[in-house]
């Protein structure tokens, strides 16, 4: 394969790499689940369904119809694995995702909210949309798509 950026050239092999490096890790995943070499953690925190979760390492954030956003240390105890809750959307939140340090987060109230991961306090919060944000993903460096 060969990628091509707007100029037509083709995209740094740093791209290539990091591809196939994510290609073979989530083989090495889905190998593991179906062959039951796996652990299934059950993490108890929202008051409501939750909607959405991604995670980064050891790390995964979750978001509920409960309007919270929960940053869980999967290396921590299951009973104590919540680290932060993240208050601030007014309806459910249904996407999330986590780049560059940041959760980004959209909801039913219309909002796409940015928070910081390591502090938990929001960075900024646009409302861009005309009606609930429903899905969010993000090139892994610099831009993030709603």
């Amino acid at each position: 394969w060969i990628y091509l950026n707007s100029s037509g050239l083709p995209r740094p092999a740093k791209m290539l790499a990091s591809w196939r490096t994510e290609y073979c890790e989530q083989m090495r995943l889905r190998d593991n689940w179906l062959s039951g070499r796996c652990v299934v953690t059950r993490l108890s925190g929202h008051k409501e369904a939750v909607n959405c979760f991604a995670w980064s390492g050891d790390v995964v954030v979750s978001g509920a119809d409960d309007n919270e956003l929960r940053v869980w240390d999967l290396e921590r105890d299951p009973d104590d694995a919540c680290t932060r809750v993240l208050v601030g959307h007014t309806g459910k939140v249904l996407c999330c995702c986590i780049v560059r340090g940041m959760v980004v987060s959209g909801g039913e109230d219309k909002l796409v909210m940015v928070w910081d991961l390591k502090t938990g306090k929001l960075k900024n919060a646009m409302r861009q949309h005309n009606s609930a944000v429903l899905c969010i993903e993000t090139d892994g460096y610099k831009y993030v798509y709603t």
